[in-house]
Protein backbone atom coordinates (compact mmCIF):
# COMPACT_ATOMS: atom_id res chain seq x y z
CA UNK A 1 0.00 0.00 0.00
CA UNK A 2 3.07 2.34 0.60
CA UNK A 3 4.35 1.96 -2.46
CA UNK A 4 0.88 2.76 -4.42
CA UNK A 5 0.70 5.68 -2.15
CA UNK A 6 4.49 6.66 -3.02
CA UNK A 7 3.47 6.16 -6.82
CA UNK A 8 0.74 8.77 -6.67
CA UNK A 9 2.40 11.24 -5.31
CA UNK A 10 5.17 10.88 -7.67
CA UNK A 11 2.40 10.88 -10.35
CA UNK A 12 0.39 14.13 -8.76
CA UNK A 13 4.10 15.81 -8.40
CA UNK A 14 4.63 15.00 -12.18
CA UNK A 15 1.12 16.34 -12.79
CA UNK A 16 1.87 19.84 -10.80
CA UNK A 17 5.05 20.62 -12.63
CA UNK A 18 3.50 19.62 -15.98
CA UNK A 19 0.70 22.36 -14.72
CA UNK A 20 3.54 24.78 -14.35
CA UNK A 21 5.35 24.17 -17.37
CA UNK A 22 2.37 23.80 -19.08
CA UNK A 23 1.47 27.96 -17.95
CA UNK A 24 5.10 29.07 -18.47
CA UNK A 25 5.03 27.59 -22.30
CA UNK A 26 2.38 29.32 -23.44
CA UNK A 27 4.27 32.89 -23.40
CA UNK A 28 5.91 31.50 -26.14
CA UNK A 29 3.69 29.88 -27.87
CA UNK A 30 2.18 33.03 -28.55
CA UNK A 31 4.72 34.98 -29.91
CA UNK A 32 5.12 32.24 -32.51
CA UNK A 33 1.92 32.78 -33.35
CA UNK A 34 2.43 36.69 -33.20
CA UNK A 35 5.26 36.24 -35.64
CA UNK A 36 2.20 34.46 -38.04
CA UNK A 37 0.39 37.88 -37.60
CA UNK A 38 -1.53 37.39 -35.09
CA UNK A 39 -2.00 40.59 -32.64
CA UNK A 40 -2.16 40.63 -28.73
CA UNK A 41 -5.91 40.98 -29.29
CA UNK A 42 -6.03 37.74 -31.90
CA UNK A 43 -4.02 35.52 -29.47
CA UNK A 44 -6.21 37.01 -26.48
CA UNK A 45 -9.94 36.92 -28.01
CA UNK A 46 -9.45 33.18 -29.99
CA UNK A 47 -7.59 31.71 -26.44
CA UNK A 48 -10.38 32.78 -24.28
CA UNK A 49 -13.55 31.43 -27.01
CA UNK A 50 -11.93 28.14 -27.43
CA UNK A 51 -11.22 28.01 -24.02
CA UNK A 52 -14.77 28.54 -23.47
CA UNK A 53 -15.55 25.75 -26.39
CA UNK A 54 -13.47 22.91 -24.84
CA UNK A 55 -14.99 23.88 -20.65
CA UNK A 56 -18.66 23.83 -22.44
CA UNK A 57 -18.51 19.98 -23.63
CA UNK A 58 -18.44 18.55 -19.94
CA UNK A 59 -20.18 21.62 -18.46
CA UNK A 60 -23.28 20.10 -20.83
CA UNK A 61 -22.25 16.54 -20.35
CA UNK A 62 -21.78 16.27 -16.73
CA UNK A 63 -21.20 19.81 -14.95
CA UNK A 64 -24.36 21.51 -15.12
CA UNK A 65 -25.19 22.47 -11.76
CA UNK A 66 -24.89 26.08 -11.74
CA UNK A 67 -24.30 28.32 -8.84
CA UNK A 68 -27.12 30.53 -7.79
CA UNK A 69 -27.78 33.72 -10.40
CA UNK A 70 -26.14 36.16 -7.56
CA UNK A 71 -22.82 33.79 -7.44
CA UNK A 72 -22.65 33.42 -11.34
CA UNK A 73 -22.80 37.33 -11.68
CA UNK A 74 -19.72 37.73 -9.12
CA UNK A 75 -18.20 35.22 -10.46
CA UNK A 76 -18.67 37.10 -14.04
CA UNK A 77 -17.64 40.32 -12.78
CA UNK A 78 -14.51 38.74 -11.12
CA UNK A 79 -13.46 36.82 -13.98
CA UNK A 80 -13.45 40.26 -16.07
CA UNK A 81 -9.80 40.17 -14.08
CA UNK A 82 -8.59 37.28 -16.32
CA UNK A 83 -9.09 38.29 -19.58
CA UNK A 84 -6.85 41.98 -18.19
CA UNK A 85 -4.14 39.87 -16.87
CA UNK A 86 -3.99 38.13 -19.84
CA UNK A 87 -3.43 41.14 -22.19
CA UNK A 88 -1.11 42.82 -20.03
CA UNK A 89 0.90 39.72 -20.03
CA UNK A 90 0.90 39.35 -23.51
CA UNK A 91 1.55 42.65 -24.52
CA UNK A 92 4.23 43.08 -21.58
CA UNK A 93 5.66 39.81 -24.13
CA UNK A 94 5.72 42.05 -27.04
CA UNK A 95 7.98 44.71 -25.17
CA UNK A 96 10.05 42.50 -22.73
CA UNK A 97 11.32 38.67 -23.00
CA UNK A 98 9.08 36.29 -22.11
CA UNK A 99 11.35 35.38 -18.82
CA UNK A 100 10.92 39.35 -17.42
CA UNK A 101 7.26 39.27 -18.03
CA UNK A 102 6.60 36.20 -16.20
CA UNK A 103 8.77 37.82 -13.29
CA UNK A 104 6.63 40.80 -13.24
CA UNK A 105 3.38 38.55 -13.06
CA UNK A 106 4.72 36.98 -9.97
CA UNK A 107 4.35 40.40 -8.32
CA UNK A 108 1.29 39.11 -7.88
CA UNK A 109 2.44 36.88 -4.61
CA UNK A 110 2.84 39.95 -3.07
CA UNK A 111 0.27 41.93 -4.40
CA UNK A 112 -2.09 39.73 -3.12
CA UNK A 113 -0.82 39.91 0.12
CA UNK A 114 -0.83 43.19 0.43
CA UNK A 115 -4.92 42.88 -1.06
CA UNK A 116 -5.84 40.82 1.84
CA UNK A 117 -4.37 42.64 4.53
CA UNK A 118 -6.33 45.54 3.23
CA UNK A 119 -9.56 43.30 2.46
CA UNK A 120 -9.11 41.50 5.92
CA UNK A 121 -7.63 44.44 7.99
CA UNK A 122 -5.60 42.11 9.45
CA UNK A 123 -1.09 42.20 9.55
CA UNK A 124 0.51 40.32 7.54
CA UNK A 125 2.87 37.14 8.45
CA UNK A 126 6.55 36.94 8.99
CA UNK A 127 6.98 34.62 6.31
CA UNK A 128 4.84 36.70 3.93
CA UNK A 129 6.57 39.73 4.08
CA UNK A 130 9.93 37.66 4.00
CA UNK A 131 9.06 36.10 0.62
CA UNK A 132 7.65 39.39 -0.62
CA UNK A 133 10.82 41.03 -0.37
CA UNK A 134 12.85 38.65 -1.87
CA UNK A 135 10.40 38.66 -4.84
CA UNK A 136 11.06 42.17 -5.57
CA UNK A 137 14.59 41.69 -4.84
CA UNK A 138 14.46 38.80 -7.15
CA UNK A 139 12.67 40.66 -9.70
CA UNK A 140 15.53 43.24 -9.79
CA UNK A 141 17.49 40.78 -11.30
CA UNK A 142 15.29 38.36 -13.28
CA UNK A 143 13.89 41.22 -15.08
CA UNK A 144 16.66 42.74 -16.16
CA UNK A 145 16.88 45.76 -14.58
CA UNK A 146 19.89 44.60 -12.98
CA UNK A 147 21.55 43.71 -16.25
CA UNK A 148 20.37 47.37 -17.60
CA UNK A 149 21.65 49.14 -14.22
CA UNK A 150 24.80 47.36 -13.73
CA UNK A 151 25.93 46.53 -16.98
CA UNK A 152 23.75 48.06 -19.97
CA UNK A 153 23.47 44.93 -21.38
CA UNK A 154 19.56 45.05 -21.25
CA UNK A 155 19.27 45.95 -24.52
CA UNK A 156 17.16 49.31 -23.49
CA UNK A 157 15.14 47.84 -21.12
CA UNK A 158 11.23 49.01 -21.96
CA UNK A 159 9.79 51.09 -19.12
CA UNK A 160 6.39 50.17 -20.71
CA UNK A 161 7.17 46.73 -20.65
CA UNK A 162 8.04 47.00 -16.93
CA UNK A 163 4.96 48.70 -16.33
CA UNK A 164 2.62 47.16 -18.10
CA UNK A 165 3.66 43.72 -16.59
CA UNK A 166 3.10 45.24 -12.97
CA UNK A 167 -0.73 45.73 -14.21
CA UNK A 168 -0.92 42.06 -15.24
CA UNK A 169 0.50 41.12 -11.76
CA UNK A 170 -2.19 43.42 -9.90
CA UNK A 171 -4.84 42.00 -12.20
CA UNK A 172 -4.02 38.53 -11.87
CA UNK A 173 -3.35 39.12 -7.87
CA UNK A 174 -6.83 40.44 -7.58
CA UNK A 175 -8.44 37.99 -9.82
CA UNK A 176 -6.68 35.08 -7.59
CA UNK A 177 -7.88 36.71 -3.93
CA UNK A 178 -12.08 37.17 -5.26
CA UNK A 179 -12.00 34.41 -7.27
CA UNK A 180 -11.26 31.98 -3.97
CA UNK A 181 -14.00 33.32 -2.38
CA UNK A 182 -16.66 33.27 -4.86
CA UNK A 183 -19.27 30.41 -5.54
CA UNK A 184 -16.15 28.08 -4.28
CA UNK A 185 -18.85 24.99 -3.83
CA UNK A 186 -19.19 24.72 -7.62
CA UNK A 187 -16.96 22.70 -9.29
CA UNK A 188 -14.11 24.12 -10.48
CA UNK A 189 -14.67 23.25 -14.41
CA UNK A 190 -18.53 25.16 -14.57
CA UNK A 191 -16.75 27.77 -12.43
CA UNK A 192 -13.86 28.03 -15.30
CA UNK A 193 -16.61 27.97 -18.27
CA UNK A 194 -18.25 30.84 -16.46
CA UNK A 195 -14.74 33.09 -15.75
CA UNK A 196 -14.00 31.73 -19.58
CA UNK A 197 -17.12 33.82 -20.64
CA UNK A 198 -16.31 36.73 -18.95
CA UNK A 199 -12.86 36.95 -20.89
CA UNK A 200 -15.03 36.42 -24.12
CA UNK A 201 -17.02 39.21 -23.40
CA UNK A 202 -14.19 42.18 -22.68
CA UNK A 203 -11.83 40.00 -24.96
CA UNK A 204 -14.64 41.08 -27.61
CA UNK A 205 -15.45 44.46 -26.59
CA UNK A 206 -11.63 45.34 -27.09
CA UNK A 207 -10.86 43.94 -29.96
CA UNK A 208 -14.17 43.38 -32.43
CA UNK A 209 -12.17 43.60 -35.17
CA UNK A 210 -10.52 39.84 -34.36
CA UNK A 211 -14.26 38.46 -35.69
CA UNK A 212 -13.45 39.74 -38.99
CA UNK A 213 -10.09 38.24 -38.86
CA UNK A 214 -11.85 35.08 -37.96
CA UNK A 215 -14.37 35.25 -40.89
CA UNK A 216 -11.77 36.46 -43.40
CA UNK A 217 -10.00 33.64 -42.46
CA UNK A 218 -11.21 31.04 -40.05
CA UNK A 219 -8.39 28.03 -40.88
CA UNK A 220 -5.84 30.46 -39.42
CA UNK A 221 -7.11 30.83 -36.06
CA UNK A 222 -7.57 27.66 -35.24
CA UNK A 223 -4.18 26.12 -34.29
CA UNK A 224 -3.80 28.97 -32.27
CA UNK A 225 -7.10 28.99 -30.21
CA UNK A 226 -6.70 24.82 -29.55
CA UNK A 227 -3.26 25.40 -28.67
CA UNK A 228 -3.34 28.05 -26.34
CA UNK A 229 -6.87 26.56 -25.14
CA UNK A 230 -5.00 23.45 -24.53
CA UNK A 231 -2.06 25.62 -22.95
CA UNK A 232 -3.69 27.59 -20.58
CA UNK A 233 -6.59 25.81 -19.55
CA UNK A 234 -7.17 21.91 -20.80
CA UNK A 235 -3.46 20.94 -19.51
CA UNK A 236 -3.33 22.50 -16.84
CA UNK A 237 -7.04 22.17 -14.94
CA UNK A 238 -6.72 18.33 -15.73
CA UNK A 239 -2.99 18.23 -14.43
CA UNK A 240 -3.60 20.30 -10.74
CA UNK A 241 -7.01 18.41 -10.66
CA UNK A 242 -5.36 15.01 -10.51
CA UNK A 243 -2.50 16.75 -8.25
CA UNK A 244 -4.72 18.08 -5.71
CA UNK A 245 -6.09 14.49 -4.54
CA UNK A 246 -2.66 13.93 -3.16
CA UNK A 247 -0.52 17.06 -2.83
CA UNK A 248 -1.43 19.45 -0.24
CA UNK A 249 -1.61 23.30 -1.60
CA UNK A 250 1.58 24.21 -0.39
CA UNK A 251 3.06 21.88 -2.42
CA UNK A 252 1.29 22.27 -5.81
CA UNK A 253 2.23 26.13 -5.12
CA UNK A 254 5.72 25.15 -5.09
CA UNK A 255 5.49 22.86 -8.37
CA UNK A 256 3.35 25.02 -10.31
CA UNK A 257 5.91 27.88 -9.97
CA UNK A 258 8.01 25.95 -12.52
CA UNK A 259 6.20 28.48 -14.81
CA UNK A 260 8.64 30.89 -14.61
CA UNK A 261 12.13 28.64 -15.06
CA UNK A 262 9.95 26.95 -18.36
CA UNK A 263 8.79 30.68 -19.67
CA UNK A 264 12.49 32.25 -19.15
CA UNK A 265 14.62 28.95 -20.29
CA UNK A 266 11.77 28.53 -23.62
CA UNK A 267 12.17 31.72 -24.21
CA UNK A 268 15.76 31.57 -24.60
CA UNK A 269 15.82 28.45 -26.38
CA UNK A 270 12.75 28.82 -29.02
CA UNK A 271 12.76 32.67 -29.21
CA UNK A 272 16.65 33.48 -28.36
CA UNK A 273 15.20 35.68 -25.86
CA UNK A 274 18.52 36.60 -23.60
CA UNK A 275 19.11 34.43 -20.40
CA UNK A 276 21.97 36.41 -18.64
CA UNK A 277 23.69 35.15 -14.84
CA UNK A 278 21.70 37.86 -13.44
CA UNK A 279 18.34 36.92 -14.87
CA UNK A 280 19.46 33.47 -14.22
CA UNK A 281 19.85 33.91 -10.14
CA UNK A 282 16.47 36.56 -10.06
CA UNK A 283 14.55 33.47 -11.12
CA UNK A 284 16.15 31.79 -8.85
CA UNK A 285 15.31 33.82 -5.73
CA UNK A 286 11.83 34.14 -6.87
CA UNK A 287 11.32 30.58 -6.92
CA UNK A 288 12.95 30.32 -3.59
CA UNK A 289 10.04 33.67 -2.56
CA UNK A 290 7.10 31.43 -3.58
CA UNK A 291 8.45 28.61 -1.51
CA UNK A 292 8.79 30.51 1.86
CA UNK A 293 5.00 31.66 0.42
CA UNK A 294 3.53 28.61 -0.40
CA UNK A 295 4.96 26.85 3.05
CA UNK A 296 3.12 29.38 5.22
CA UNK A 297 -0.01 29.45 3.33
CA UNK A 298 -0.35 25.46 3.23
CA UNK A 299 -2.17 25.02 6.19
CA UNK A 300 -4.61 27.63 5.34
CA UNK A 301 -4.51 25.84 1.76
CA UNK A 302 -5.30 22.34 3.16
CA UNK A 303 -8.41 23.34 5.00
CA UNK A 304 -9.89 24.78 2.20
CA UNK A 305 -11.31 28.21 3.53
CA UNK A 306 -9.21 29.60 0.62
CA UNK A 307 -7.15 31.49 2.23
CA UNK A 308 -3.31 32.06 1.03
CA UNK A 309 -5.07 33.96 -2.56
CA UNK A 310 -1.45 34.94 -3.60
CA UNK A 311 -0.35 31.01 -4.18
CA UNK A 312 -0.29 29.79 -7.52
CA UNK A 313 -1.88 26.50 -6.31
CA UNK A 314 -5.34 28.54 -6.41
CA UNK A 315 -5.43 28.04 -10.25
CA UNK A 316 -6.66 24.42 -9.66
CA UNK A 317 -9.48 26.56 -9.49
CA UNK A 318 -8.17 29.40 -11.64
CA UNK A 319 -7.21 26.97 -15.01
CA UNK A 320 -7.17 30.24 -17.59
CA UNK A 321 -3.68 31.19 -16.80
CA UNK A 322 -2.45 34.39 -18.03
CA UNK A 323 0.58 32.60 -18.80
Amino acid sequence: MAGKGGNAVLLASLAAAVAGASYGLAGTVSQLFAAQGLSVGNITVVQFVASAIILAVPVIVRYHDFPSAKDVLKLLVVGLFQPGSAICYYTAISMLTVGQAVAMQFQYVWIAVVIQCIVERVAPKKMAVASSLLIVFGTIFGSGIADEALTGAGGGLSLLGIAVGGACALCYAVFLYFNGRVATDAHPITRSFIISLSGVALSSVLYPGTYADMAASPLAFVPCGVVMGCLTLLVPVMCLSFAGRSLDGGTVAMLTALELPAAALSGFLVLGDALTGFIVFGIVVILGAVVLSSKADAPSDASGDGAGAGTPAQREQAPDSVG
